[in-house]
């Protein structure tokens, strides 16, 4: 039968959902035991074991005492009400006062929906009412999903060893397991509050400050979707907190909790190993799973067999094949063997969820029971039970590592994390720390946790910050002194190692005296021409010229090898790329042979070449020592042995004015460049790196390709060739950069299909299977492998049915089966299963299985006939079904069709891939919904545009550690920074220094306090600021405002004041303030004169950034700014540089990156842009003077009536 392990071998998993305000939390709830239990149990789940339902949830958090009167305690019950406020409506559970600001209220998708078709006229047709319908439907998928974010569900899931001893164990043994598990939620949690529990505040949220921790509510659940135990538990994070120093409540600062997540996870990990290992002596190991996938953290004494048959979803296959049986409705006779196997198969693939139902936990355990003893024998469930009664182990403390080992263990992380990424932060050190560390035993969380930190502070010494250093110092820092406007543990670090290697390419590639051609005449396109003359002639040692999708760059290639070879002779040309599959497509296209790099770099100048070079000491003395004997015929063998070893040394070696191409650049890491690149230089040679890197990066430390290519303005292809519709050209250059405007053109040629996950899956597979069928070439692909192994399934089951493949076959190492008849992909290279003289199996080769023998072996033939026995380990660890595949594996591919499933896990670069394959058509399947099969999720619509946003969002290619570095310097002077760090400090002061205005006002004490806790205080104190700057006196303006009309029916007495305010200062005409860039005001009066030196620092680097982009204006000459130009405006000429420098100023400050001059007008409560707009409009407008004087917004009255003098000035 089919199995698909989704929980085999997985690591303990903290997964993060956000939970939308209404009646988002409902999930929760649904199934909660209702009567009286005896709660002097040790934990709910004991306390539980003989009701229907789970147990109800508890309250968790530091942040409790800042709710009501303070009494709601750690570990109290949530109730149902106090749910609904605080997550459903962001109210108080104690006493229904509002936390921070109401959370908005949205309709919903469908709701939308339903109102259009409501609001239908009777008199339509059916016909014309079903045709608008159907447009109404497509209009919805194309608009963005709001929803309030009204918390988080952090769910702590244990490794599934844990949930399998628990399911086999005794009560006395489950009670100490789940206290195990809940010990090491907490620990986790609290360790949030310490370290990721954040609140923003000021403008764009420009400071991070401490809370006074969380408010949250835990939710045991002992069980998955599908029946099998799965002990997790549900940590709900309001998304409400309060502000350590002023107690005001404001929403979480989710950039950090999701980057702690992974962290946090292995943290959970490691903490429940040492809380079990205390308390029942149980062994840890780490389990290998074959040579393609990560060892695996599991309790020594659990057989992967009990694992398997907790993961198989078993009950809901029995119910699904039972439900199936019914459907057959042949109740006379029984399936054969070959259709109940049918059956099973399809009862396996069927992805719907279980009859929603719960049962008393001793019947599952009961029941689980029953099934272990059933899949390992009792005698084994017996094993393991003896076996938690074995000595304790002495755990460690901090102080039982030494420096040596902590520092031994720091270098070893950085040196992992180096293998896997250019860049790392504070997060990934921990993670990879506790990983490092998963063996270990501590003796408490904070032993444990001390230590992480030991590690990662000596990790960081073996590391090299990238991260840029405040450019100015200011008093507004957090309690562990970080600046505010710092983000926690989002310093960026590399190693040496790397910007080395990076630093390597870079030279090369800058050093133009490398071998070139005479400059050559080619039958080429425009770009594929000026490409190849470029790579003849630059001189450049490293060079990586850019060939997006499509555009023909192995006709490029090709043409290049012809000419090299023509300049330099045969064996000039060396033709690498990152896989042998690759290799070979690269190999076919140019007609040299080509290897991958992996094998060249280890017979160069790794293991291969120093085996090779010890044999050839070892023949030179046997050689010697033979001469000496005057053993002639000896001596003459060894001298043509010695000779055979040289020519093979030398065959991995480069040559003078060799070139080297390496195809699909982009995947290659950046350590194997530089290697490359290193070898190529001492020998002469150039090494050339085709690739496009906005495809998949590389598996390993990546993005060298690109650094490569933006630092020497690189030759790119830019005609697309590939695809037989025009459109489809452009549309794939659009997709490429993430342009958001593309969606709506593969929308209007009917590319999209959107829908609930389990229908886009069956729509791809139908698709592909219609145009495999019509003997097209077609790909089916998924983004991740799950959901391939699922395609597989389906497509064997269908050749299942029409007799192609049989029934039986071995399973693999993904759950699915392998038979005669199957078409197969062989995942791993291994040269020493040959099928000829040259070739050899390899990663990436397509087969169909033409026997199968009785001890798993298999014989399987390609395309050209040939053969070869793949031996039972080979098959069991490194073969697949060749049906569907993932983005990952069809890069580079070129078919008539592609059918991609997308989900919003997807990244841009797989979906560029995806959508590239086809010459014909690229069809997308949008998965608007993905519902976890195991864990109870919070669920929220999502309409297509939501999901391809967020894929199109998420480049999903590596930043080199230079980009980085240069990033990091360059957001630290953007006026997008700065600018707002100015604000923020100039509110601060402000509220200081306008105190005694608010109090002389004339409002009485409640007014003051209503005032100054309004979110529209900060407006009216910026304007306050800006009617000083005009001269001004604040506090008989601000009195004038306060009585102009009674504020008694004001519904917010900041915002008419701050209308007022802004009013009344525009009527006086005074000489407006000279502002810093066009945008800032300078801060001439100040309550606190410690923030002098910071505010000069600030506005020096304003002015210089704007004086900045103005040069570079200049020199990139943007479409907007040649548009200004050519507008007929003598009075722009006067004072264009002044007015070029506002502008740039503007854009950046306001992330305008439309073609357009100063983008669209902001919205009405957009004030403070939307007068920087308004000015700036003014200023390049033909019809009007130069500098015409323009006001700023009034915003929006909040009062009963208008007084004229707040009646906006005569234009």
């Amino acid at each position: 039968m089919l199995r698909i392990h989704p929980f085999e071998g997985l690591g303990a998993m903290l997964s993060i959902h956000r939970m939308t305000a209404g009646d988002g939390y409902n999930y929760l709830l649904r199934h909660i035991a209702s009567g009286d239990v005896d709660h002097r149990m040790a934990t709910p789940l004991t306390a539980y074991y003989t009701a229907t339902g789970y147990p109800p949830g508890r309250w968790l958090g530091t942040g409790l005492p800042g709710l009501g009167d303070g009494s709601l305690r750690p570990g109290n019950t949530v109730t149902e009400d106090q749910m609904a406020a605080l997550f459903g409506q962001g109210k108080d559970p104690l006493n229904g006062r509002q936390l921070g600001r109401p959370y908005p209220v949205y309709k919903t998708p469908a709701q939308r929906v339903a109102d259009q078709i409501q609001e239908l006229p009777n008199s339509l047709s059916e016909v014309e009412r079903a045709a608008v319908i159907a447009q109404i439907h497509k209009a919805a998928r194309r608009e963005e999903t709001q929803q309030a974010v009204a918390g988080f569900d952090f769910t702590f899931s244990p490794v599934k060893s844990v949930s399998a001893l628990w399911a086999i164990a005794d009560i006395g043994t489950q009670e100490q397991i789940v206290a195990a598990h809940h010990d090491a939620v907490h620990a986790v949690v609290r360790l949030i509050e310490q370290h990721a529990a954040f609140s923003r505040t000021g403008e764009q949220g420009i400071a991070q400050i401490d809370t006074r921790g969380l408010v949250a509510a835990a939710f045991d659940h002992w069980d998955s979707r599908s029946g099998d135990p799965q002990l997790h538990t549900h940590v709900v994070v309001a998304n409400r907190v309060q502000g350590k120093t002023d107690g005001a409540w404001r929403t979480l600062d989710s950039r950090v909790l999701h980057r702690a997540t992974v962290a946090m996870s292995e943290i959970h990990n490691v903490l429940l190993a040492d809380g079990l290992t205390r308390r029942l002596c149980v062994d840890w190991e780490l389990r290998e799973r074959g040579k393609q996938r990560n060892p695996a953290f599991e309790i020594e004494t659990i057989p992967d067999e009990l694992i398997r048959e907790f993961s198989a979803r078993t009950t809901q296959i029995e119910t699904n094949l039972a439900t199936l049986l019914d459907e057959r409705g042949d109740a006379l006779h029984p399936p054969s063997r070959r259709e109940m196997y049918v059956l099973r198969q399809q009862a396996t693939l069927l992805n719907r969820p279980p009859k929603e139902h719960t049962r008393p936990l001793s019947d599952l355990t009961s029941e689980w029971k029953k099934r272990a003893a059933q899949a390992v024998g009792s005698g084994v469930i017996e094993i393991i039970q003896r076996s938690l009664a074995h000595d304790e182990q002495r755990p460690l403390a901090l102080t039982d590592l030494s420096a040596e080992t902590v520092d031994a263990y720091g270098a070893a992380t950085v040196l992992t994390l180096q293998n896997k990424r250019a860049t790392w932060n504070r997060w990934n050190l921990l993670a990879e720390t506790a990983r490092h560390t998963r063996l270990l035993r501590f003796i408490s969380p904070d032993e444990r946790f001390a230590a992480l930190q030991a590690i990662v502070q000596a990790a960081e010494l073996h590391s090299i910050s990238l991260t840029t250093a405040d450019l100015v110092t200011t008093s507004a820092t957090r309690e562990n002194g970080e600046s505010v406007f710092t983000i926690h543990n989002g310093q960026i670090y590399t190693s040496p190692v790397i910007l080395g290697a990076e630093a390597v390419l870079l030279d090369l590639a800058r050093d133009t005296i490398g071998p070139i051609i005479p400059r050559p005449a080619a039958d080429l396109s425009d770009d594929k021409l000026k490409a190849l003359h470029r790579i003849a002639t630059s001189g450049q040692k490293v060079e990586a010229p850019i060939g997006p999708a499509g555009t023909g760059k192995t006709r490029l290639l090709a043409h290049l090898t012809t000419v090299w070879k023509a300049a330099h002779g045969e064996g000039s040309i060396i033709a690498l790329a990152p896989s042998s599959a690759a290799a070979t497509v690269l190999s076919d296209a140019i007609g040299s042979p080509s290897d991958n790099i992996a094998k060249w770099i280890y017979e160069s100048v790794g293991l291969g070449a120093e085996t090779r070079r010890q044999r050839i000491r070892e023949t030179e003395y046997a050689l010697q020592l033979a001469n000496r004997a005057r053993r002639k015929l000896r001596a003459s063998r060894l001298t043509a042995r010695l000779a055979a070893l040289r020519a093979e040394h030398d065959r991995w070696h480069f040559h003078q004015d060799q070139l080297v191409i390496v195809d699909e650049a982009s995947m290659a890491g950046t350590m194997e460049l530089a290697t490359l690149a290193r070898a190529t230089d001492a020998a002469g040679a150039k090494l050339l790196l085709v690739g496009d890197d906005a495809q998949l990066g590389a598996a390993d430390t990546g993005g060298a390709f690109r650094l490569i290519a933006k630092d020497t303005n690189a030759a790119e292809l830019s005609d697309v060739w590939r695809f037989t519709n025009p459109w489809e050209r452009d549309a794939s250059l659009a997709l490429r950069t993430g342009s958001l405007s593309i969606i709506d053109t593969y929308d209007d040629h009917n590319r999209l299909t959107a829908g609930p996950s389990d229908d886009m899956e069956t729509a791809a597979y139908q698709a592909w299977q219609t145009d495999t069928r019509a003997g097209r070439t077609s790909l089916l692909i998924a983004a991740d492998n799950a959901t391939v192994a699922r395609l597989n399934a389906r497509a064997r089951l269908d050749r299942i049915t029409t007799g192609e493949v049989e029934p039986d076959g071995i399973e693999l190492h993904d759950g699915t089966h392998v038979g005669l008849g199957d078409h197969i992909v062989t995942r791993l290279n291994n040269r020493r299963l040959r099928y000829s003289p040259t070739g050899f199996v390899q990663n990436g080769d397509h087969w169909t299985v033409i026997h199968r023998w009785p001890d798993g072996s298999l014989t399987v033939q390609n395309n050209t006939d040939e053969t070869v026995t793949l031996p039972t380990t080979y098959v069991q660890e490194s073969v697949e079904l060749a049906y569907a595949t993932t983005a990952h594996r069809a890069q580079g591919a070129t078919v008539d069709t592609a059918h991609l499933v997308v989900s919003d896990q997807l990244t841009r670069a797989l979906l560029y891939v995806g959508m590239t394959r086809g010459r014909h058509t690229n069809h997308a399947y949008v998965a608007t919904h993905q519902p976890s099969p195991d864990l109870h999720e919070p669920h929220f619509e999502q309409t297509m545009r939501d999901v391809l946003e967020a894929v199109l969002d998420n480049p999903g290619v590596e930043l080199s550690a230079h980009e980085v570095m240069r990033q990091e310097l360059d957001n630290a002077t953007r006026l997008d920074h700065l600018i707002p760090i100015h604000e923020h400090l100039s509110q601060i002061d402000a509220r200081s220094r306008f105190a005694g205005a608010v109090t002389s006002s004339g409002l009485d004490a409640s007014d003051q306090a209503a005032l100054q806790a309004s979110p529209a205080y900060g407006a009216l104190l910026a304007a306050l600021r800006h009617a000083e700057a005009t001269g001004h006196d604040v506090p008989a303006l601000l009195r004038r405002a306060a009585h102009l009309t009674p504020l008694t029916d004001s519904h917010d007495i900041a915002a008419v004041l701050h209308t007022r305010v802004e009013r009344l200062t525009h009527r006086s005409r005074r000489q407006e303030p000279v502002l810093i860039a066009g945008l800032v005001l300078p801060a001439t009066q100040l309550a606190d004169p410690t923030l002098v030196v910071s505010f000069r620092e600030l506005e020096s680097h304003i002015a210089a950034r704007a004086d900045w982009l103005a040069h570079q204006a200049g020199v990139d000459r943007p479409v907007w700014l040649s548009a200004l130009q050519a507008r007929p405006n003598p009075g722009l000429v006067s004072d264009l540089e002044s007015i070029i420098r506002g502008i740039c100023a503007y854009r950046e400050r306001y992330g305008i990156t439309a073609p357009n001059v100063l983008g669209t007008e902001p919205a009405a409560h957009q004030q403070i842009q939307l007068g920087h707009y308004k000015r700036l409009a003014a200023q390049i407008r033909p019809s009007s003077p130069l500098g015409a004087p323009v006001r700023q917004s009034s915003g929006v009255c909040n009062g009963r009536d208008i007084d004229p003098a707040e009646a906006p000035p005569p234009s």
